[in-house]
Protein backbone atom coordinates (compact mmCIF):
# COMPACT_ATOMS: atom_id res chain seq x y z
CA UNK A 1 0.00 0.00 0.00
CA UNK A 2 0.98 3.27 -0.92
CA UNK A 3 1.97 5.66 2.03
CA UNK A 4 -0.40 8.87 2.14
CA UNK A 5 1.12 12.02 1.83
CA UNK A 6 -1.49 14.30 2.98
CA UNK A 7 -2.72 17.53 1.48
CA UNK A 8 0.08 20.10 0.27
CA UNK A 9 -0.24 23.48 -0.20
CA UNK A 10 2.19 25.46 -2.46
CA UNK A 11 2.10 29.34 -3.31
CA UNK A 12 4.61 29.34 -6.61
CA UNK A 13 3.29 32.86 -7.49
CA UNK A 14 1.27 35.31 -4.88
CA UNK A 15 1.97 39.03 -6.39
CA UNK A 16 -1.34 40.78 -8.33
CA UNK A 17 -1.45 42.98 -11.56
CA UNK A 18 2.05 42.15 -12.34
CA UNK A 19 5.50 40.56 -11.99
CA UNK A 20 8.16 42.04 -10.27
CA UNK A 21 11.99 41.40 -9.36
CA UNK A 22 13.98 43.36 -6.75
CA UNK A 23 16.11 43.09 -3.66
CA UNK A 24 13.06 44.22 -1.62
CA UNK A 25 10.54 41.30 -2.42
CA UNK A 26 12.93 38.54 -2.44
CA UNK A 27 10.82 37.17 1.73
CA UNK A 28 7.01 37.19 -0.22
CA UNK A 29 7.69 36.81 -4.02
CA UNK A 30 7.69 38.65 -7.19
CA UNK A 31 5.33 36.05 -9.41
CA UNK A 32 1.90 36.43 -10.31
CA UNK A 33 -0.89 34.00 -9.21
CA UNK A 34 -0.68 30.28 -8.85
CA UNK A 35 -1.03 28.09 -6.18
CA UNK A 36 -0.74 24.31 -6.01
CA UNK A 37 -2.78 21.55 -4.28
CA UNK A 38 -0.98 18.00 -4.21
CA UNK A 39 -2.44 15.15 -2.91
CA UNK A 40 -1.33 11.17 -3.48
CA UNK A 41 -3.84 11.01 -6.25
CA UNK A 42 -3.99 14.48 -7.67
CA UNK A 43 -2.31 17.56 -8.81
CA UNK A 44 -4.31 20.81 -8.57
CA UNK A 45 -3.39 24.45 -10.19
CA UNK A 46 -5.27 27.70 -9.16
CA UNK A 47 -4.23 30.38 -12.23
CA UNK A 48 -1.35 30.22 -14.53
CA UNK A 49 0.03 33.29 -13.47
CA UNK A 50 4.42 34.05 -13.64
CA UNK A 51 4.42 31.25 -10.78
CA UNK A 52 3.46 28.71 -13.57
CA UNK A 53 6.25 28.69 -14.51
CA UNK A 54 8.47 27.39 -12.01
CA UNK A 55 5.79 25.01 -10.78
CA UNK A 56 6.13 23.49 -14.95
CA UNK A 57 9.23 22.63 -14.12
CA UNK A 58 8.95 20.77 -10.86
CA UNK A 59 6.28 18.73 -12.20
CA UNK A 60 8.83 17.75 -15.27
CA UNK A 61 11.38 16.76 -13.00
CA UNK A 62 9.23 14.78 -10.35
CA UNK A 63 7.10 13.27 -13.01
CA UNK A 64 3.85 14.81 -12.35
CA UNK A 65 1.85 13.18 -15.96
CA UNK A 66 -1.20 14.62 -14.73
CA UNK A 67 -2.86 18.53 -13.35
CA UNK A 68 -6.03 20.12 -13.43
CA UNK A 69 -5.93 24.10 -13.41
CA UNK A 70 -8.38 26.39 -12.13
CA UNK A 71 -8.17 29.86 -13.47
CA UNK A 72 -10.28 32.23 -12.12
CA UNK A 73 -10.48 35.24 -14.84
CA UNK A 74 -8.68 35.96 -17.79
CA UNK A 75 -6.77 39.24 -16.61
CA UNK A 76 -3.27 38.82 -18.09
CA UNK A 77 -1.78 38.23 -14.71
CA UNK A 78 -3.42 35.14 -14.16
CA UNK A 79 -2.82 33.96 -17.58
CA UNK A 80 0.69 34.79 -18.78
CA UNK A 81 2.54 31.83 -17.75
CA UNK A 82 0.59 29.70 -19.43
CA UNK A 83 2.22 29.41 -22.70
CA UNK A 84 5.42 28.98 -20.70
CA UNK A 85 4.76 25.97 -18.79
CA UNK A 86 6.64 22.86 -19.71
CA UNK A 87 4.19 20.35 -19.31
CA UNK A 88 2.14 21.70 -21.99
CA UNK A 89 4.10 21.21 -24.71
CA UNK A 90 5.20 17.94 -23.43
CA UNK A 91 3.22 14.56 -24.79
CA UNK A 92 2.63 12.35 -22.36
CA UNK A 93 1.26 15.16 -20.27
CA UNK A 94 -2.64 15.27 -19.56
CA UNK A 95 -3.78 19.05 -18.45
CA UNK A 96 -7.57 19.70 -17.44
CA UNK A 97 -8.13 23.41 -17.82
CA UNK A 98 -11.38 25.26 -16.15
CA UNK A 99 -11.89 29.10 -17.02
CA UNK A 100 -14.31 31.28 -16.80
CA UNK A 101 -15.85 32.96 -20.40
CA UNK A 102 -16.49 36.30 -20.47
CA UNK A 103 -18.92 38.91 -22.85
CA UNK A 104 -14.95 39.58 -24.58
CA UNK A 105 -13.45 36.36 -24.96
CA UNK A 106 -15.97 34.46 -26.38
CA UNK A 107 -15.86 30.68 -25.61
CA UNK A 108 -12.91 29.39 -23.49
CA UNK A 109 -11.86 27.71 -26.60
CA UNK A 110 -11.54 31.19 -28.59
CA UNK A 111 -9.72 32.82 -25.77
CA UNK A 112 -6.60 30.25 -25.89
CA UNK A 113 -7.05 29.29 -29.68
CA UNK A 114 -7.13 33.50 -30.40
CA UNK A 115 -6.84 35.67 -27.84
CA UNK A 116 -4.04 33.89 -25.72
CA UNK A 117 -1.66 31.69 -28.00
CA UNK A 118 -1.71 33.39 -31.70
CA UNK A 119 0.47 36.24 -33.54
CA UNK A 120 1.20 38.29 -33.31
CA UNK A 121 1.07 38.33 -29.52
CA UNK A 122 2.48 34.60 -28.98
CA UNK A 123 4.42 32.78 -32.25
CA UNK A 124 2.89 29.57 -31.44
CA UNK A 125 -0.81 28.61 -31.79
CA UNK A 126 -2.59 26.89 -28.91
CA UNK A 127 -3.42 24.03 -31.17
CA UNK A 128 -0.25 22.86 -31.50
CA UNK A 129 0.62 22.57 -28.01
CA UNK A 130 1.45 19.02 -28.13
CA UNK A 131 0.48 17.52 -24.30
CA UNK A 132 -3.21 16.33 -23.93
CA UNK A 133 -5.34 18.98 -22.96
CA UNK A 134 -8.82 19.77 -22.87
CA UNK A 135 -10.79 23.07 -22.08
CA UNK A 136 -13.93 23.58 -19.60
CA UNK A 137 -16.36 26.41 -18.96
CA UNK A 138 -16.08 27.41 -15.19
CA UNK A 139 -18.91 28.95 -13.40
CA UNK A 140 -21.13 28.75 -10.33
CA UNK A 141 -21.79 25.65 -8.59
CA UNK A 142 -19.98 21.64 -8.86
CA UNK A 143 -17.28 22.11 -11.86
CA UNK A 144 -15.55 18.72 -10.98
CA UNK A 145 -16.47 15.68 -9.23
CA UNK A 146 -13.42 12.25 -8.94
CA UNK A 147 -14.16 9.92 -7.00
CA UNK A 148 -11.47 7.16 -5.99
CA UNK A 149 -9.35 6.99 -2.89
CA UNK A 150 -9.66 10.23 -2.65
CA UNK A 151 -13.76 11.82 -2.90
CA UNK A 152 -12.73 15.42 -4.63
CA UNK A 153 -15.23 18.07 -5.43
CA UNK A 154 -14.69 21.57 -6.97
CA UNK A 155 -17.52 24.19 -6.81
CA UNK A 156 -17.13 27.53 -8.54
CA UNK A 157 -18.26 30.64 -6.60
CA UNK A 158 -18.49 34.34 -8.11
CA UNK A 159 -16.47 36.75 -7.09
CA UNK A 160 -16.81 40.80 -7.39
CA UNK A 161 -14.34 41.75 -9.88
CA UNK A 162 -14.30 44.27 -13.21
CA UNK A 163 -14.91 41.80 -16.31
CA UNK A 164 -16.01 38.67 -13.95
CA UNK A 165 -13.66 36.56 -11.66
CA UNK A 166 -15.03 32.92 -10.62
CA UNK A 167 -13.12 31.76 -6.86
CA UNK A 168 -12.89 28.18 -5.87
CA UNK A 169 -13.78 25.55 -3.21
CA UNK A 170 -11.46 22.06 -3.38
CA UNK A 171 -13.14 19.56 -0.89
CA UNK A 172 -10.81 16.40 -0.42
CA UNK A 173 -12.36 14.05 2.00
CA UNK A 174 -13.39 15.88 4.68
CA UNK A 175 -10.87 19.03 4.03
CA UNK A 176 -11.27 22.18 2.14
CA UNK A 177 -9.55 24.90 0.27
CA UNK A 178 -10.90 27.82 -0.80
CA UNK A 179 -9.30 29.64 -2.95
CA UNK A 180 -10.33 33.85 -3.53
CA UNK A 181 -8.57 35.83 -5.69
CA UNK A 182 -9.46 39.17 -7.35
CA UNK A 183 -12.33 39.72 -5.38
CA UNK A 184 -14.33 43.47 -4.06
CA UNK A 185 -16.21 43.42 -0.98
CA UNK A 186 -19.17 45.48 -0.51
CA UNK A 187 -21.52 43.81 -2.37
CA UNK A 188 -23.73 42.17 -0.37
CA UNK A 189 -25.61 39.55 -2.65
CA UNK A 190 -22.11 38.42 -3.39
CA UNK A 191 -20.50 39.04 0.10
CA UNK A 192 -23.44 36.71 1.83
CA UNK A 193 -23.41 33.77 -1.02
CA UNK A 194 -19.65 33.90 -0.70
CA UNK A 195 -19.55 33.19 3.07
CA UNK A 196 -22.17 30.62 2.59
CA UNK A 197 -20.07 28.77 -0.30
CA UNK A 198 -16.58 28.78 2.03
CA UNK A 199 -18.29 27.72 5.23
CA UNK A 200 -16.38 25.92 7.37
CA UNK A 201 -13.34 25.49 5.41
CA UNK A 202 -9.85 24.63 6.83
CA UNK A 203 -8.08 27.37 4.21
CA UNK A 204 -9.11 30.67 2.45
CA UNK A 205 -6.40 32.35 0.25
CA UNK A 206 -7.85 35.97 -0.44
CA UNK A 207 -7.57 39.03 -2.03
CA UNK A 208 -5.90 41.38 0.14
CA UNK A 209 -4.10 43.86 -2.55
CA UNK A 210 -4.96 46.87 -0.67
CA UNK A 211 -4.49 48.26 2.91
CA UNK A 212 -8.13 49.85 4.25
CA UNK A 213 -6.26 53.33 3.78
CA UNK A 214 -5.58 52.31 0.54
CA UNK A 215 -9.17 51.08 -0.59
CA UNK A 216 -10.89 54.16 0.39
CA UNK A 217 -9.27 55.84 -3.08
CA UNK A 218 -9.31 52.68 -5.05
CA UNK A 219 -12.95 51.39 -4.38
CA UNK A 220 -14.28 49.74 -7.43
CA UNK A 221 -10.95 48.42 -8.74
CA UNK A 222 -12.25 45.19 -7.67
CA UNK A 223 -9.88 43.83 -4.78
CA UNK A 224 -9.99 43.59 -1.04
CA UNK A 225 -8.16 44.26 2.29
CA UNK A 226 -7.06 42.16 5.14
CA UNK A 227 -9.49 43.48 7.54
CA UNK A 228 -12.09 42.15 5.30
CA UNK A 229 -10.52 39.00 4.45
CA UNK A 230 -10.70 38.33 8.51
CA UNK A 231 -14.31 39.64 8.94
CA UNK A 232 -15.15 36.91 6.36
CA UNK A 233 -12.86 34.42 7.69
CA UNK A 234 -14.92 34.42 11.25
CA UNK A 235 -18.32 35.04 9.38
CA UNK A 236 -17.36 31.31 7.56
CA UNK A 237 -15.64 29.75 10.00
CA UNK A 238 -12.41 29.53 8.14
CA UNK A 239 -9.87 27.97 10.25
CA UNK A 240 -6.42 29.30 8.34
CA UNK A 241 -6.55 32.74 6.38
CA UNK A 242 -3.61 33.17 3.60
CA UNK A 243 -3.24 37.25 2.71
CA UNK A 244 -3.00 37.01 -1.21
CA UNK A 245 -2.87 39.11 -4.14
CA UNK A 246 0.02 41.31 -3.03
CA UNK A 247 -0.11 44.62 -4.82
CA UNK A 248 3.34 45.13 -6.51
CA UNK A 249 4.11 48.32 -4.86
CA UNK A 250 4.19 46.62 -1.59
CA UNK A 251 7.65 45.55 -1.01
CA UNK A 252 8.82 43.17 1.76
CA UNK A 253 9.09 45.61 5.06
CA UNK A 254 5.08 46.87 3.75
CA UNK A 255 4.26 43.60 3.69
CA UNK A 256 5.30 42.76 6.78
CA UNK A 257 3.82 45.57 8.85
CA UNK A 258 0.97 44.14 7.36
CA UNK A 259 1.11 40.80 7.97
CA UNK A 260 2.03 42.08 11.76
CA UNK A 261 -0.89 44.31 12.00
CA UNK A 262 -3.61 41.52 10.85
CA UNK A 263 -1.97 38.99 13.48
CA UNK A 264 -3.00 41.52 16.10
CA UNK A 265 -6.74 41.05 15.15
CA UNK A 266 -6.28 37.30 13.90
CA UNK A 267 -3.51 35.21 15.05
CA UNK A 268 -4.17 32.50 12.46
CA UNK A 269 -3.31 35.11 9.40
CA UNK A 270 -0.29 34.53 7.41
CA UNK A 271 0.84 36.21 4.50
CA UNK A 272 1.49 34.37 1.77
CA UNK A 273 5.00 33.61 0.89
CA UNK A 274 6.30 32.76 -2.78
CA UNK A 275 7.93 28.87 -2.72
CA UNK A 276 6.35 28.48 0.88
CA UNK A 277 4.68 25.03 1.09
CA UNK A 278 1.85 24.40 4.14
CA UNK A 279 0.67 20.45 5.42
CA UNK A 280 -3.17 20.67 5.07
CA UNK A 281 -3.41 17.67 7.24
Amino acid sequence: MRERMGILLKFWGTRGSIAISHEQCKEFGGNTSCVSVETNDHLFIFDMGTGLRDLGLWMMQNAKKKAHIFVSHLHYDHVIGFPFFQPAWTPDFHIDIFAPCTKNSGSVENFFNNLLMSPPLFPIDYKDLNSKKKLHESREGLILELNNDEKIRVHGITLNHPGGCIGYRLDINDHSICYISDHEHGTTSVDEKLAKAIQGADVMIYDATFTPEEYLNKKGWGHSTYTEGIELAHKAGIKKLYLFHHDPSHDDLHLKKIEEDAKKIWPQVEMARQGKSHKIK
